[in-house]
């Protein structure tokens, strides 16, 4: 049974780098982004959600069918779906990413992004949890190895 990762953190936080690098890394891994999604159709502009994320959630649902495991990363203002997509999973693991300000202010984060984000703890039961503090960047190896050894099971 595949799992389906959700990577959450603020903005500048290194949620894109670690889903990048962990479906380029580790086999029988996929990415699913719906910023990436939203750039393709609309060039990143919110013009209709609801379109995007069904087509987020039905990629999700064809990839785990299919038996892939799933990461995706949610910019904080699409945490709104994180529930949304994390139903789509029998097998969830969410990975939080914490950064300080300073250092997300000097990645190019604005202060508002850094001070506003919060994110509550999802509806859905969650089997694996991993809250990280480090730097993403610096402790990529560990990170992406953690996630090999979780979607190994």
């Amino acid at each position: 049974m595949p799992w389906l990762i959700a990577v959450i953190g603020p903005s500048k936080s290194g949620k894109t780098l670690l889903s990048k690098e962990c479906a380029s890394r580790i086999g029988g891994v996929v990415r699913a982004s719906i910023k990436d999604m939203r750039d393709m159709l609309f060039n990143g502009k919110r013009i209709d959600e609801d379109l995007v994320l069904s087509l987020v959630k039905g990629t999700v649902q064809v990839l785990l069918k299919a038996g892939y495991n799933v990461i995706f990363d949610l910019d904080p203002v699409d945490l709104v779906y994180l529930n949304e997509i994390l139903r789509l999973g029998e097998k969830r693991a969410l990975i939080v990413l914490r950064a300080e300000g300073k250092t997300l202010r000097g990645r190019g984060a604005a202060q508002e992004d850094v001070e506003s984000w919060i994110w509550e703890e999802p509806e859905v039961d969650i089997n694996y949890v991993l809250e990280l503090e480090s730097e993403v960047e610096e402790d990529l190896e560990e990170i992406v190895g953690i996630v090999e050894e979780l979607v190994s099971k």
